[in-house]
């Protein structure tokens, strides 16, 4: 599977700062989530990276 940098394409420059790639973790399961500046894991299921992992559509949450 690939990680959320790989899909988005970040730069090194975000990446290497970010919780989720440093700890090997996807970022919905870091406690400071380094795309939402709200931090509010519900966003997630925007994601489009959060719903082709899990097979998600909009309309099944």
């Amino acid at each position: 599977m690939k990680k959320c940098y790989d899909v988005r394409g970040c730069p090194a420059s975000h990446y290497l700062r970010c919780a989720a790639y440093t700890s090997g973790k996807d970022c919905w399961d870091v406690t400071d989530i380094p795309c939402c500046k709200r931090n509010d894991k519900e966003r997630c299921k925007e994601c489009n990276i959060y719903q082709e992992v899990f097979g998600l559509t909009k309309k099944e949450f």
